[in-house]
């Protein structure tokens, strides 16, 4: 009688595993857009951020996340309070560190600005009391730092925005300081969190989107699907296009493909190739996340027209 071949459990596992990296399990991917300002504030380019008010260690991290956030964008220049207070002989804060807003409009209108941007941070704890020098905790307790801002028109001395953002941490304080859970850690993250959320209301700003990758199990280009995934995880966007541009070359029907070059196309901001791809991909397998995607980038296009006129505003001289 013929012999029957013995399969080891762990090479039936291990070829199991290589099956399900190969095309069984859910890969993603993180790509950046690029989303208008929530306000619109049209013709400011040139913004002196002022110091902000409330704890100084918050107020701090606060204001220099505002100045970074700013500059990432690449469409402002901003100053800050030390330059201003150099254009003027008067002091720019009263003994209580609020600001002259006479004097900083005055000092911004000299040095050629366009606006000057107040804020004040303040922090709420609930269910976390000091007692002499311990802490103590009651049920999950609840930590809130809020922002309040006003965008001043140095022309007019208007306000051309203003508004409030708020995050919150819920959850138990570690007494470790050099924990990411240490009340101090909580309030750093949670003011820099408040404080980016003050730039998404006044400026185009990114934002990470989380995607699903499609994957091959076989067939024409799944190797380069393959080989493209991983450099997509890695946050390399345009080897990962070669890779998906390969494939597509391969096998001109495979849904997969076309939907992660489509990807790669709204990673680097071409919205109208990213749609074509995705709808390729639609009309070869109805799948939900082909759907989704196209109505992502369809909303991004939407969105386009006024983030090119915010951009466009925001560099052209008042």
């Amino acid at each position: 009688m013929p012999s029957t071949p013995v399969r080891s459990p762990a090479i039936c596992l291990a070829a199991w595993c290589l099956l399900s990296l190969a095309g069984g399990c859910t890969s993603t991917a993180t790509l950046t857009t690029l989303q208008p300002a929530e306000l619109d504030v049209r013709g400011v380019s040139r913004i002196a951020v002022l110091d902000f008010t409330g704890p100084s260690d918050s107020a701090l991290i606060a204001r220099t996340t505002v100045i970074s956030q700013l500059q990432a964008t690449r469409l402002y220049r901003t100053v800050d309070a030390a330059e201003l207070q150099r254009a003027t002989v008067a002091p720019l804060y009263d003994v209580q560190g609020r600001v002259h807003a006479p004097v900083a409009l005055e000092a911004a209108a000299r040095m050629q600005l366009d606006a000057i941007l107040v804020g004040q941070i303040s922090r709420r704890r609930d269910g976390v009391y000091d007692v002499g020098s311990a802490t103590l905790q009651l049920g999950d307790p609840k930590i809130t730092v809020s922002c309040e801002f006003e965008l001043l028109d140095v022309r007019s001395g208007q306000v051309l925005a203003r508004g409030k953002t708020e995050s919150t941490y819920q959850g138990e304080l570690s007494s470790d300081r050099a924990s990411a859970t240490s009340e101090g850690k909580v309030l750093q993250s949670l003011v820099a969190a408040s404080a980016a959320k003050v730039v998404a209301k006044i400026a185009p700003h990114p934002v990470p989107v989380d995607v699903e990758l499609a994957t091959a199990n076989f067939g024409p280009g799944a190797g380069s699907i393959l080989a493209g995934n991983k450099f997509a995880r890695a946050g390399q966007w345009l080897e990962a296009k070669q890779q998906w541009q390969a494939a597509v070359s391969e096998n001109a029907n495979s849904d997969a493909a076309l939907y992660n070059l489509g990807l790669a196309h709204e990673a680097t901001g071409e919205l109208a190739q990213a749609r074509q791809m995705y709808d390729a991909a639609a009309r070869i397998a109805d799948k939900d996340r082909y759907r989704q995607a196209l109505t992502r980038v369809e909303a991004h296009q939407r969105e386009q027209q006024l983030l090119t006129a915010q951009a466009g505003q925001a560099t052209q001289p008042r």
